[in-house]
């Protein structure tokens, strides 16, 4: 038992025993944002600075993160800190993946305000897209539930849950929206999809 507490220990502390390198850099304006990973790889963090002082860090043993939302265009260039649900306070959008082979996503939406918050999204293994389904300007995020992957089928043959999450003013966070989540809301990919078959069937014609 004394010997797994150490280990503990040396895993908990490790993190800080080793020179850390930096993955990826990006400044915006007062904002400096740093992707790091020790010398062995095992741990990774993420360090926000604010006029060089630290502000925020997220730090995970086994985890990688990426500036942006890696499953989209949209989310990913030019990487810039913008207030995404219109509250009057910048954002910056970081995904987190456990590297496992079916979990897990992470979204983390950082708040950079007077008070740091992380409106922390776990979303399984599937991807994440930011979509303004009701048209008022802010998106909505959607992903695919994996709860019951595996349980009464294979991996590969269980069902997903489309769950969407809407932001909300009053908590200031992102709660679960049902009435986008029963409705049959195509996207703009399958509609493009759906004009190019037409397209190409007229042509046959």
């Amino acid at each position: 038992m004394k010997c797994y507490f150490i280990l503990f220990l040396i895993l908990i502390f490790s993190s800080e025993l080793f020179a850390w390198e930096i993955r990826d850099k990006r400044q915006f304006g007062p904002y400096s944002i740093f992707i790091e990973h020790d010398e062995e790889w095992l741990w990774h963090r993420v360090t926000i600075k604010k006029n060089h002082h630290q502000i925020y860090q997220l730090k995970e043993v086994g985890h990688y993160f990426n500036i942006g939302n890696e499953f989209s265009d949209k989310e990913k260039g030019p990487y810039e800190i913008k207030d995404i649900n219109k509250n009057g306070i910048p954002d910056l959008i970081i995904s987190e993946n456990a590297m496992g082979t079916v979990c897990c996503h992470i979204l983390h939406i950082i708040e950079l305000g007077k008070n740091i918050k992380d409106k922390k999204l776990e979303a399984g293994n599937n991807s994440i897209r930011f979509i303004d389904f009701d048209k008022d300007g802010i998106d909505e995020i959607e992903f695919w539930d994996n709860l019951i992957v595996g349980v009464f089928a294979s991996t590969a043959g269980s069902p997903l849950g489309r769950v969407v999450y809407r932001y909300d003013r009053t908590s200031n966070n992102y709660k679960i929206a049902p009435k986008f989540m029963h409705k049959n809301l195509e996207t703009n990919w399958l509609n493009k999809q759906k004009k190019k078959i037409a397209q190409e069937a007229n042509e046959k014609t």
